[in-house]
């Protein structure tokens, strides 16, 4: 990941001075490092959680392919507060926030960006942006809406991303017009942008 830049909380989000303070009781850490080296590592990350206001945080350090230290700061959305672990799920709500930690992962996974269309943290050209970690970036859908665009129609949502999961999969109709990034599904009502 060439860099990360968190943006500031979006207008109808939670205050981040309610739920900072709660946040640390669920960190913790596993590590094979020393004691001194697995504490320098954990204060930064603290740091960094702290300056950039992120809700929560999975890192990880491999040596030879075995993980030595892993660090899971805060949780994986503030509705249910639920435990992070290695195969945590953060919510649609917390895109930037997945894609984000994939990131480095990402590589030659197919990748389908949604974000609404007046989203000051996550919007069109942030999105667009993802298309830089994979080789296979499949394009944008965008949404009527700002940051949480989602509420009120969350089945749309899974039935264009189950779409998008079987176009990727080659398990589904649809057709791509090459070159642009834009899938077009029968009955889909977002915009595409490459």
């Amino acid at each position: 990941m060439r860099s990360f830049r968190p943006r500031k909380a979006a207008p109808d989000a939670i205050g981040w001075t309610t739920i900072a303070a709660g946040l640390r009781e669920h960190d913790r850490t596993e590590s094979d490092l020393t004691a001194a080296t697995a504490g320098r590592i954990h204060a930064r990350l603290v740091r960094f959680v702290e300056a950039n206001r992120i809700v929560g945080l999975v890192a990880g350090l491999a040596v030879g392919g075995r993980p030595v230290h892993q660090e899971y700061l805060g949780v994986s959305d503030l509705g249910s507060a639920g435990r992070l672990d290695p195969r945590s799920v953060f919510g649609v709500g917390s895109v930037a926030k997945a894609v984000t930690a994939l990131a480095p992962a990402l590589g030659r996974a197919p990748l389908t960006a949604f974000c609404g269309d007046r989203d000051p943290l996550a919007g069109p050209a942030t999105v667009t942006a993802w298309s830089r970690h994979t080789e296979h970036f499949r394009g944008v859908r965008v949404h009527s809406g700002g940051h949480f665009y989602f509420r009120g129609r969350t089945r749309t949502l899974i039935e264009q991303i189950v779409a998008e999961i079987r176009l990727a999969t080659g398990r589904a109709p649809g057709r791509r017009t090459r070159g642009t990034g834009a899938i077009h599904l029968p009955d889909t009502p977002t915009t595409a942008l490459a």
